[in-house]
């Protein structure tokens, strides 16, 4: 294999075709979408600021962007052989390298159970569902497949005993990965036969793939500090709204961290809130709440080693994702060999 570092002309212009508008609804704390670093990135030459490669080894970095369509994700993977930084290859989806092994998210079709409410119109009011008024509905769930073929499945399955009143919908937004974490919304969509209108609710998802499965991305300690102190940031802001957003029965709670990238490619985390409102001012996370994201000063200790995107990364992609992620290994070249073969094998899939 010819490691042969590519001039820096070259790691631009390949950088300049990868550019694409990205697009996603975000906050109105968070970096503005499709946003520029604060100066050019370039992909790293062997005497950057970092640890050196040491001899028969190669640094790998494998990172993930979304495009211009929302379920549009492209990988790239690059690689140092104690020369600098060169992209081996792109890939569509998203791809991790956690342990030294890939990881592929995938969607795949599921079929499900639901009321046809033509059959049955009030099943959202107690009416007993006959079996012939209950059909298959397709649907997807979403999957972590190693490409050893150890598969993790990211959101929750349906379950058989779950009373069935309508329509019923799950999602899964992948939202970021940093290392072998992954942080993602799995979101329910809900129609009951002869209601005014159907409902929703959504609830954030960290997944550790080393120990495959769902971790708390704060610790108890930083959930109570993050009550402590952003929490009344939070509710200013809600009292602020028009109407105001004001605590009833239900009180002003976190619902999930979010994370982005800054003009310098440093990772920002913010602490995501919500607060009861009218159906028509429902937010995308849940009806009847809305929501408002307060800066964090810190980032989570589960994201202390990932505190900026790499400057490699930066040189192939000259705007600011919205939807990222990146995950690092420092393996002997024979496993990075490996590796990029895989990488390449996943293509299409």
């Amino acid at each position: 294999m010819n490691h042969r570092t590519p001039d820096r002309r070259s790691a631009l212009i390949f950088g300049g075709l990868l550019a694409v508008t990205l697009s996603l609804a975000a906050c109105e704390e968070h970096e503005p979408a499709d946003g520029r670093w604060s100066s050019p990135g370039v992909v790293e030459s062997a005497n950057s600021a970092r640890e050196p490669v040491a001899r028969g080894r190669s640094r790998l970095i494998i990172a993930w962007r979304a495009l211009g369509d929302a379920n549009a994700l492209e990988s790239v993977l690059l690689r140092d052989d104690g020369e600098g930084y060169r992209v081996v290859g792109t890939r569509p989806g998203a791809t991790l390298l956690v342990d030294g092994r890939l990881w592929l998210i995938r969607r795949e079709p599921v079929v499900q159970r639901e009321v046809d409410c033509t059959c049955a119109p009030m099943a959202g009011f107690g009416e007993v569902v006959a079996p012939q008024c209950i059909v298959p509905h397709e649907q997807e769930r979403v999957l972590l497949v190693q490409s050893g073929g150890e598969r993790q499945q990211l959101m929750p399955s349906t379950r058989r005993d779950e009373a069935l009143i309508g329509s019923r919908a799950a999602t899964f937004e992948l939202r970021a990965s940093v290392g072998g974490l992954i942080l993602g919304d799995h979101c329910v969509h809900t129609m009951p036969c002869g209601a005014a209108h159907g409902a929703h609710a959504c609830r954030a998802i960290v997944w550790d793939v080393a120990a495959g499965g769902a971790v708390e991305l704060l610790s108890p300690v930083e959930q109570a500090n993050v009550q402590k102190t952003l929490r009344p940031a939070a509710t200013r802001r809600f009292s602020r709204r028009d109407p105001p957003v004001e605590e009833d029965e239900e009180p002003i709670a976190l619902a999930r961290v979010d994370i982005s990238l800054s003009a310098d490619g440093g990772l920002d985390a913010f602490a995501v809130f919500t607060g009861p409102t009218s159906y028509a001012d429902s937010s995308e996370w849940a009806a009847y709440k809305a929501i408002e994201a307060v800066s964090m000063p810190t980032l989570p200790d589960r994201l202390r080693n990932h505190t900026a995107l790499p400057s490699a990364v930066r040189g192939v992609w000259n705007r600011r994702p919205q939807r990222f992620g990146w995950s690092v290994a420092e393996l002997t070249a024979t496993q990075a060999d490996g590796v990029a073969r895989r990488f390449s094998a996943m293509r299409g899939r």
